[in-house]
């Protein structure tokens, strides 16, 4: 029961990072300044830098203004690290979770594993 429940949350996990993934959100593209800099503020010297990115699919039907669209690429930037660490985590444990899957079977069952795998990727 335990493992159900473990399997579940890591099924409604990587769902919900599925989803936000396929919300189309891009990280907004550095000037040369910011990228040499490091930084991370959207103003150099003083001007207003105009974030680039993609709206969720669409938003870009209801009316936003300019001020809108900027505040929402900041917003999916702020996001942007961590939902790539968390996606990077989830992978990490579907590997893990498919090795102690793997270690059950018989060294037989494995190579036909194996073969079928083979077969589906041609």
């Amino acid at each position: 029961m335990r493992r159900f429940l473990q399997r579940c949350l890591l099924c409604a996990a990587a769902a919900g990072l599925g989803s936000l993934f396929l919300l189309g959100t891009t990280p907004a593209q550095e000037t040369k300044q910011e990228a040499k800099k490091g930084a991370a503020a959207p103003q150099v010297k003083g001007e207003d830098v105009k974030l680039r990115g993609q709206l969720p699919p669409n938003w870009g039907k209801i009316g936003l203004s300019e001020e809108q669209k900027q505040k929402i690429y900041q917003i999916q930037n702020k996001y942007n690290a961590e939902i790539a660490r968390l996606e990077a985590q989830v992978k990490e444990l579907r590997a893990k979770r498919d090795q102690e899957m793997r270690s059950v079977l018989t060294e037989e069952q494995k190579k036909r594993l194996e073969e079928i795998l083979l077969k589906k990727i041609k």
